[in-house]
């Protein structure tokens, strides 16, 4: 199974509270994944591509459910922790089920 890992914290906690985030990555595969937090499977999710991020302005209707609380924060890490502002693309990822170690009462399944 593929996998996806989450290191800043903002954007844990983020997934963690609302069951979905939106993500800057390179190119990446889709479809079900396991979700880490640092080298912590936390998750079982699903990623799915959402666009090409040429520029800023692309992720502006998304920062409101990315963790960052503005658009340069956000485009501005990702070109740091990807040394690139090439190829970055959108994904969504969405929580399917939580592993039992993060005591989370309701799961966040949706169907």
């Amino acid at each position: 199974m593929n996998r996806i890992v989450f290191n800043v914290p903002k954007v844990r906690s983020f997934l963690r509270k609302h069951g979905e985030v939106y993500t800057i990555r390179k190119s990446r595969s889709t479809g079900l994944t396991e979700v880490y937090f640092g080298d912590k499977l936390v998750a079982i999710g699903y990623v799915r591509y959402v666009t090409d991020v040429t520029d800023k302005s692309v992720i502006k209707r998304y920062v409101s459910k990315s963790g960052f609380r503005n658009v340069d924060d956000w485009y501005n890490l990702a070109v740091k922790l990807h040394r690139s502002r090439n190829a970055l693309k959108l994904y969504h990822v969405r929580i399917i089920r939580w592993s039992n170690s993060l005591h989370i009462k309701k799961p966040l399944i949706q169907r």
